[in-house]
């Protein structure tokens, strides 16, 4: 049952969260190299990097997907006023 609730609001939670708020939530979990130090963490920022991509990925997905759902499945009439 958890599942299928996570699976039906991480769309809605993805869709309202820019990458901005999805990089600073998780962004002190990046991890480095091994060889990073404070003065050159040059592992951090790269994995940083993919996580960031990795987010925008993933909401472009999302946005392409719920616009093709919208324009698929809701009849047009339905979108005139008052409907």
């Amino acid at each position: 049952m958890m599942v299928a609730v996570a699976m039906l609001m991480f769309p809605k939670l993805a869709l309202g969260l820019s990458g901005f708020e999805t990089g600073v939530a998780v962004m002190p979990l990046v991890k480095g190299d091994p060889t990073d130090s404070e003065q050159a963490p040059t592992g951090r920022i790269r994995n940083a990097r993919y996580l960031l991509a990795t987010a925008a990925l993933i909401m472009s997905v999302f946005l392409i997907a719920s616009s093709l759902v919208t324009t698929l499945l809701i009849p047009a009439s339905l979108f005139q006023e008052g409907n």
